[in-house]
């Protein structure tokens, strides 16, 4: 209980100083596609970084979306194996492509990696 209390007062003032820019939906059905990471580029839009189930060849895919500054989607990714996968964090790379982070369960020992 103490963490939370603390956690929550530091949100305080980021989210009563905060302005919603825009609100977007990207992928398909909200309980199948989730965002875990998003980092700002260099151009002022967004990536991504969580999984899907819509678009999919396995159970779960890491899924990347990029936008520009007003949330409209540029292209997005996705990549996996027969079992799940999902990226957990996103970076921005100096020659501006992107790197994702996260776990298989589709490749590697069998398990979660």
């Amino acid at each position: 209980m103490k963490e939370f209390k603390l956690i929550f007062l530091f949100l305080i003032p980021i989210i009563s100083n905060a302005q919603v820019m825009f609100e977007k939906s990207y992928g398909g059905l909200p309980q199948y596609d989730w965002t875990r990471y998003m980092v700002e580029t260099y151009d002022g839009g967004y990536a991504l970084a969580g999984h899907t189930a819509n678009y999919t060849a396995g159970q779960s895919d890491c899924y990347l979306i990029r936008t520009d500054a007003n949330g409209d989607t540029l292209w997005t990714s996705s990549i996996g194996g027969p079992l799940g996968e999902e990226y957990n964090f996103v970076e921005e790379l100096s020659d501006h492509g992107f790197i994702g982070c996260g776990y298989s369960n589709g490749f590697g020992n069998g398990s979660w990696d």
